[in-house]
């Protein structure tokens, strides 16, 4: 699945809820592969415990008792989410080959463990089967390594790129089917530009989107035709305010909202739909917006 969407829109925020959801829900660990130094351990840790918090709260106790039970819960789940840091698409490639045996070794601990079911069930530290596997962002290794090598591409350039993205494609796959892994990519968005060349124009601009680009919105997903059909489910985040528009003190935001929407761009098994959000401390959560 992947998940896509300009900067700033949550992409990464719901990243990190899948992998809390993935031990809250299914009792399962999680690996996150961080290829933007954008993992942050203390909103991960923040999701986790407001979620098992209000979890915690459906049942009966005081407050003491529930945040006390919900700290526990959080470290557990902390425990089983690993996190590996990388640079280039050769780095990505070796760590998705190494990634095979510590799968294996972890669910061989769980299945020792006897840890099937939910983490909220449980109040010891131990092992949990990995359930979700997170790579944030697909990108950002292929986007250093192919298009900001400076100079104009070149056919060798563009095959090595494909390839890179194929093999990439294939391991995941692999993974997903062998482990019977949930395997969620984050997305950049693209602007259909040559490497270091101008903005192209015209019939000329459209071409380049075609060949490089997936046009969805207003906006395009990087990577283009070579990735676009190793995606089964793509999921595309979008807001109508720009988070990084600039405000000078006193200036007045009107018409401003938090408020984002998710479509359901494509799916083996749903038709397209759409829901609106909000970024809160318990992560992405629905929201009514009046017709």
């Amino acid at each position: 699945a992947e998940l896509v969407g300009r900067a700033g829109v949550g992409k990464t925020h719901l990243a990190q809820q899948l992998c809390v959801l993935a031990g809250s829900k299914s009792g399962g660990g999680a690996i996150y592969i961080d290829a933007e130094k954008k993992l942050s351990v203390s909103r991960l840790r923040e999701i986790a415990f407001e979620r098992l918090l209000e979890d915690q709260k459906r049942h009966d106790g005081v407050v003491q008792q529930q945040q006390r039970h919900a700290h526990e819960l959080t470290d557990q789940l902390m425990g089983n989410v690993s996190v590996h840091r990388l640079f280039t698409t050769r780095e990505l490639l070796d760590t998705l080959d190494r990634l095979e045996d510590e799968i294996t070794l972890r669910n061989s601990q769980a299945t020792a463990e006897n840890s099937s079911g939910s983490i909220t069930t449980r109040t010891r530290q131990i092992r949990l089967p990995v359930r979700v596997m997170v790579i944030d962002s697909i990108a950002a290794p292929i986007r250093r390594d192919f298009d900001m090598m400076g100079g104009s591409s070149s056919m060798n350039t563009a095959a090595h790129r494909a390839s890179a993205i194929f093999q990439i494609a294939k391991k995941l796959k692999q993974l997903a089917h062998d482990y019977k892994l949930a395997v969620v990519v984050v997305n950049q968005v693209g602007s259909g530009n040559n490497n270091n060349s101008t903005a192209l124009r015209g019939s000329d601009h459209l071409r380049r989107n075609n060949a490089l680009d997936i046009r969805d919105g207003e906006f395009t997903a990087s990577l283009g035709t070579a990735w676009q059909y190793c995606v089964t489910t793509r999921i595309v985040l979008e807001h109508e305010d720009d988070p990084h528009r600039l405000h000078r003190a006193g200036d007045a935001v009107v018409g401003s909202s938090s408020v984002r929407m998710a479509t359901l761009a494509k799916s083996l098994v749903s038709k397209r739909t759409k829901l609106f959000f909000d970024l809160t401390n318990r992560g992405l959560c629905e929201v009514v917006v009046p017709a």
